[in-house]
């Protein structure tokens, strides 16, 4: 038997279909079994739990100690800080005088991690990451 052009084509259209076929139900799975888990993101601020319960006591000190200053915004449906920026003005001493950045990053979290739907900063976050940016400006980064 010889192959005709045309039944390569066919076969290699339908091997093709079979494949594109695959993929979206592939897709239509991941994203059916991830979509409770996107959700759960999306509602708490991008926390990957959704169980993320915000202390409004942490947020209420945050601003306390910062004059009211800092912007904040929540995520309505959980109540959990999802975005915060403090203008520039006397910073929050959550740390002792002098101590490393990582030492006052880990502070503010203890202190004022509740806002974040955090309860636990040892438990729940693991430093990845700590050092300065190009402007010279610390970073530490949690996961």
């Amino acid at each position: 038997m010889i192959d005709k052009p045309e039944s390569r084509f066919r076969t290699k259209s339908l091997l093709m279909l079979l494949l594109i076929v695959l993929l979206i139900a592939l897709a239509s799975v991941a994203s059916g079994a991830g979509a409770a888990g996107s959700q759960s993101d999306a509602n708490a601020g991008g926390r990957a739990s959704a169980q993320a319960q915000p202390d409004s006591g942490a947020l209420q000190r945050l601003l306390e100690d910062t004059g009211g200053r800092p912007q904040v915004r929540e995520n309505q449906a959980t109540g959990v800080v999802t975005f915060l920026r403090i203008p520039d003005g006397p910073g929050i001493a959550a740390a002792p005088q002098g101590a490393s950045r990582d030492a006052q990053a880990d502070a503010f979290l203890d202190a004022y991690g509740g806002a974040f739907g955090i309860t636990s900063r040892s438990s729940e976050l693991v430093r990845v990451a700590s050092g300065s940016d190009t402007l010279g400006m610390g970073r530490t980064t949690y996961q």
